[in-house]
């Protein structure tokens, strides 16, 4: 029995130890792929061709873009047939070109303004907005079409990682190529689909499939679809169904996947604030990529480096793409059924209908049934005691969540004292690190195994009894969720389904187990393996949620952290005499101790005579190292408190997005100081200067003085003192006269205009004309809508409105980066530069812009 416990305890940890790094690399590094380095190191050349197409306003810079996708994909074979004329819908249409009678690859430049019905039925309304897609097809045998897309545009900050998508496709598109002029033949037309204004809403991959005729129709017979989108500067790369057709694409996606983490859970994860690029393909069955990796950097003026290691894995999902599904029957896909899907260990993908996961919470309750009856016959352990453990654990996960929320707001505090985070955003706080994941993991399971201590105690049970109960919960977890959502309860359903399988062995076997061995089952921690077997199924998606959400969502994540440690970490205490022993192994400390002495002391007068004297005197003595509960369990709670410190403090610079999702419209607040002009009806004008980013601020403020929080703009505020003329010589304006409102805009070409109608239930039609005759007026009728969002073109001129109804009007003009403030005498602005002057890391993220706004109430 000691050889076997010499083995079967060091594997078991082992193990542990193994599949934690595996879920941890599976979670943020992802695997590889069959390209050659030749073939990724041409894409990665690609990406940092094309990585300089930021915002919308930069139209030289997507020109150049463009012109480097053409170039090279007619280089490599294509023919390009733009797409310069319309057919009687309005539509572009662009010919094959044809070799012998034979449709050849062709790429077109699809130019259009994007009609009300390209875009997304509840979002904004991008005015006379037009939009360049490059688009290569490369033409099938049969009668439907596939489709890769990425988005060549980027943030209007930085977008080196926007650019790594963009670049992973043109080598797709290249390679596609190559093999076609090496007789390679496909089944189903291949489209590649380089998008344009995708940072906007995907208005771009709206125009092709609604507005794009060419190509023998062939946006119409799109069957399936990959879109890759860019969440982070790096990361895995993560796979999860967008819309229709999820049990059909998923199990054509199972027999080629490998190097991609995929999993049904993603879809809830990343469903707020995911942009829905996916609803662009209408009926066809669409696989969705994306990353969740240094998320603080991307977006920011900071994302400025492609990286190598995000464009193999894009390059790779690409190429295993078009070799499954370029020569499968893509209209043969079950588009009717969900499915239930998760990869383990980037080896295999497991997929079944989302209607199993009902029979699976069948499988459970009658594990439970069974374990119920046996239980009764063989009376292995009781039921009374088993509730009880679980009422332990419940007790220690609303103990151990709340005081991780009480810890969290006393870091946060402790670092919005020390200037890391401002005190307004600690509710909002975000940092995607595997080493805060892990910190945070470690103080939890601390906090964890202290409750179970004082609790086991209170509740007159064993760690046993909490370990079933522990089970029990976490059946109940799967059992719920395999109803309520389907596609996140597998890590769930396999911890219970294995976690019940172990109870039900120690139901049948657990006295045999004694008679012939001599120990208790329990010894074997059996609940332990099922957990270990999971962990490559909860890290990634641990990972993804804190990636995702605020830090506040890590209580969320520690709770199942505690859950399915719930499985070891109640026997915690016994391990006090081992570790005891061990401290006893160590030298011996040396202890000062003081104590009452009784001595001999021989008189000085009389030699010879001795005389007992009591006296205190310090004695050194070597005492052995002693272990105790509350000494290792407070070692551990600081050491990981201090990691999660540094962790926050390591994750926020200026030019950082850690207090939100990074949003493109909304790219003007980030790093700026602005100056803001707003007239609301007939009050006075207001002028101030602004900071929106929290983050920013506290560079800025050491700067600026008297700018206070102004908690219903949500910003750092202060009164402009200067003349308003200085900044915006002519003051825009609007004005109505009957159903045409007039609006005189101030000039800038790097500026986007907004205009709100609020309270516009009752209108139903809008029509925008910019005093340009070059221009054609744009007509956008609604039904039922209480607020409409008009978003127009960037360096869009005064124009006029017409509009049906009454309504309240809001007009916002933006202007990026507005520089000319640095200029303007002793301002903010001044101040602010000159402070950060020389500075490398700071000045070159310095931002200003310019915000008018101008709301009143029309009549008509």
């Amino acid at each position: 029995m000691k050889i076997f416990k010499r083995i079967y305890y060091p594997v078991m940890a082992a193990l542990v130890v193994l599949m934690l790094v595996l879920g941890l690399v599976d979670a943020r590094v992802g695997g590889g792929g069959s390209l050659s380095d030749a073939q990724v190191n041409a894409a990665y050349g690609y990406a940092r061709a094309v990585q300089g197409a930021h915002n919308s306003y930069n139209a030289a810079a997507q020109q150049s873009v463009r012109d480097v996708l053409i170039e090279t994909l007619t280089d490599k074979g294509a023919i390009r047939m733009d797409a310069d004329t319309l057919d009687e819908d309005g539509k572009n249409l662009a010919a094959y070109a044809m070799r012998e009678g034979k449709p050849q690859p062709t790429v077109s430049l699809q130019k259009a303004t994007v009609s009300q019905e390209s875009q997304t039925s509840d979002g904004d309304v991008a005015v006379a907005r037009e939009v360049h897609n490059v688009i290569l097809s490369v033409p099938g045998t049969g009668s439907d079409a596939i489709l890769l897309y990425a988005r060549y545009d980027g943030s209007a900050l930085g977008g080196a990682s926007d650019a790594t998508a963009t670049g992973a496709l043109l080598q797709s598109a290249v390679q596609t190529l190559e093999n076609v002029k090496n007789g390679a033949s496909y089944k189903n037309t291949v489209v590649f689909l380089f998008g344009d204004a995708g940072q906007e809403g995907d208005l771009g991959a709206y125009a092709f499939m609604q507005q794009f005729a060419g190509f023998d129709t062939v946006a119409e017979k799109v069957r399936a679809a990959a879109d890759f989108a860019v969440g982070g500067t790096g990361g895995t790369l993560m796979m999860y169904a967008g819309r229709n057709g999820s049990l059909g694409v998923i199990g054509a996606y199972a027999r080629f996947n490998g190097g991609t983490f995929a999993s049904s859970a993603l879809s809830l994860l990343f469903k707020s604030g995911e942009k829905a690029a996916g609803g662009a393909f209408g009926d066809a069955s669409t696989l969705r990529f994306t990353n969740r990796g240094d998320v603080n950097r991307y977006a920011t003026a900071n994302d400025v480096k492609v990286n190598k290691k995000l464009v193999r894995q894009q390059a790779n999902a690409m190429q295993k793409f078009v070799s499954c599904f370029a020569d499968t029957s893509v209209a043969d896909l079950n588009t009717k059924s969900s499915a239930v899907y998760f990869s383990y260990l980037d080896v295999m993908t497991v997929y079944y209908p989302a209607a199993v996961a009902f029979v699976i919470a069948g499988i459970i309750a009658g594990l439970i049934i069974a374990i119920v009856i046996l239980n009764i016959r063989n009376k292995t352990f009781g039921w009374g005691k088993a509730l009880a453990g679980a009422a332990v654990q419940l007790v220690t996960l609303l103990a151990t969540s709340l005081s991780l929320l009480a810890l969290y707001y006393l870091f946060a505090l402790l670092l919005s004292g020390f200037g890391v985070l401002p005190f307004q955003g600690l509710s909002s706080v975000r940092f995607d690190s595997i080493g805060l994941l892990i910190s945070a993991a470690i103080l939890a399971v601390t906090l964890s195994i202290f409750f179970y201590i004082l609790l086991k105690r209170t509740f007159a049970v064993k760690a046993a009894d909490v370990v079933r109960g522990n089970t029990l919960l976490v059946a109940l977890v799967a059992f719920v969720l395999s109803f309520a959502a389907p596609g996140i309860s597998y890590p769930f359903t396999c911890v219970a389904l294995f976690s019940l399988t172990a109870m039900l062995m120690t139901v049948l076997f657990k006295h045999k187990f004694k008679n012939k061995f001599g120990m208790d089952i329990e010894r074997l921690f059996l609940y332990v393996w099922p957990v270990v077997i999971a962990l490559p199924l909860f890290l990634p998606l641990m990972a993804a949620s804190q990636a995702a959400f605020p830090v506040l969502s890590l209580v969320l994540v520690m709770a199942v952290a505690v859950l399915l440690t719930g499985c070891i970490a109640p026997f915690a205490d016994y391990l006090k005499p081992v570790l005891d022993k061990v401290m006893k192994k160590l030298p011996p400390r040396k202890v000062r101790y003081e104590r009452m002495v009784t001595e001999r002391v021989e008189d000085r007068a009389k030699k010879g005579k001795f005389t007992e004297v009591t006296a205190k005197k310090i004695v050194v003595e070597k005492t052995p190292w002693t272990y105790l509960n509350r000494i290792g369990l407070s070692l551990a709670a600081f050491i990981s408190a201090v990691m999660i410190v540094l962790f926050c403090s390591f994750s926020t610079t200026y030019s950082s997005s850690a207090l939100a999702a990074p949003a493109y419209y909304d790219s003007l607040y980030d790093d700026s100081m602005l100056f803001v002009y707003e007239k609301n009806g007939s009050d006075a004008a207001a002028a101030t200067v602004e900071v929106h980013d929290k983050i920013a601020y506290n560079y800025i403020r050491y700067a600026v003085n008297d700018l206070n929080w102004n908690a219903d703009k949500g910003a750092y505020v202060k009164e402009y003192t200067g003349a308003i003329s200085q900044i915006v010589p002519v003051q825009p304006d609007f004005t109505n006269s009957g159903k045409t409102v007039s609006f005189t805009a101030f000039d800038s070409d790097y500026s986007q205009i907004t205009v709100t109608l609020k309270n516009a239930s009752k209108v139903t039609s809008v029509i925008f004309n910019e005093n340009d005759e070059s221009r054609k007026s744009e007509e956008y009728t609604f039904t039922n809508r209480d607020e409409i969002v008009f978003r127009l073109p960037y360096g869009y001129e005064d124009f006029t409105m017409t509009v049906d109804a009454d309504c309240e009007i809001t007009f916002e003009q933006q202007v990026y980066n507005a520089n000319n403030l640095q200029g303007v005498q002793g301002s903010d602005w001044d101040r602010l530069y000159e402070y950060y002057g020389g500075n490398n890391e700071i000045e070159p993220m310095l931002r200003s812009g310019i915000v008018i706004r101008i709301t009143k109430s029309i009549t008509v």
